[in-house]
């Protein structure tokens, strides 16, 4: 690999970063092609959240779109043509059709293949503990999505796969509000003590109906795992899949983790949806802060009460 090689795919980290939000542990160089200095990136999970951080990755480093998985046919057929037209445009060659992945064992297809340096992982959320875990043991460089996991055991286990990634390669999770300009500014001057000691903190998050697409024809268990984000099991519900941004923008400003959290959720019926409002009181070590979150989104947290008994990938 030439020098030129080792320098661009080191500017494609810090540039990734401010593009998609990476937080790099102790980040390895990225190994790939010796004739294209281009970070490998394979995308699992090809919705619309999928495609934007991959896009985004894409366009902002020295990285192409190499890879694609995904449960469902239609989800890869419209991503290629949107990745091909990418690719296009940055005269790389599209993705071959031996790099699309599809159906219950897509996901460890793409993490064995040879041809992705990185991957992007975009599945629901029920499934990124064990997405993750795979991805750091083939020895991918991961950018994941949030949040890790819909519970603490899966919280935990994902934990652990930070510290084996740890000196071996890079991992980050999509909490790239750490990355807007205005609240990098924001915590500075926190940090340099603008405001004093913080004694209490209110966070809001306000989120727009989330829409998903109308399946007629998918059985039960295809719309569950389509429509996904309104299922509890799934995302983890509104306080776990949307709310999670709002206790991360707690925390960072008063530099220290949540000691202990209490949480609550109610739902109102409207026309044209329902509202979910949700309001978590997190207590820091030094520092109280209650985050508040208003949902406007029909269905979210669909009494569910199995998890999943397919051992699949779904679109993000």
């Amino acid at each position: 690999m030439t020098d030129n090689s080792k320098s661009d795919r080191r500017a494609f980290l810090a540039s990734a970063t401010a593009a998609a939000g990476f937080l790099m542990v102790k980040p390895q160089q990225v190994r790939g092609s010796q004739a294209n200095s281009a970070v490998r990136v394979g995308l699992l999970g090809c919705g619309g959240r999928g495609t934007a951080d991959a896009t985004s990755i894409a366009i902002n480093g020295p990285a192409r779109i190499v890879a694609l998985a995904d449960l469902f046919e239609d989800r890869l057929v419209t991503a290629k043509k949107h990745f091909d037209e990418v690719a296009n445009k940055q005269h790389y060659a599209g993705v071959a059709a031996a790099q699309m992945f599809q159906g219950a064992h897509a996901a460890e297809h793409i993490f064995n293949s040879a041809e992705v340096d990185a991957v992007v992982i975009a599945t629901p959320p029920y499934f990124h503990p064990q997405h993750l875990a795979a991805a750091v043991a083939a020895g991918k460089h991961v950018y994941c999505e949030k949040p890790v996991g819909v519970d603490v055991p899966g919280a935990l286990r994902a934990i652990e796969t930070g510290k084996r990634a740890e000196g071996r390669v890079s991992l980050d999770v999509g909490f790239q509000i750490r990355k807007a300009p205005p609240f990098v500014e924001l915590v500075r001057r926190i940090h340099a003590g603008a405001l004093g000691e913080i004694a209490c903190g209110d966070a809001y998050y306000y989120c727009p109906f989330l829409k998903m697409p109308e399946y007629p024809k998918a059985s039960p268990a295809e719309l569950r795992l389509r429509h996904w984000l309104h299922d509890r099991v799934l995302s983890g519900d509104i306080l776990v899949e949307q709310n999670i941004h709002v206790i991360d923008i707690c925390n960072t400003p008063t530099m220290c983790m949540s000691a202990s959290a209490r949480a609550s959720s109610a739902r109102r019926l409207s026309r044209p949806a329902s509202v979910s409002s949700a309001h978590a009181a997190v207590r820091s070590r030094r520092t109280p802060v209650r985050c508040r979150s208003r949902e406007t989104s029909r269905g979210f947290g669909a009494a569910v009460k199995s998890p999943p008994r397919v051992r699949t990938e779904s679109s993000r």
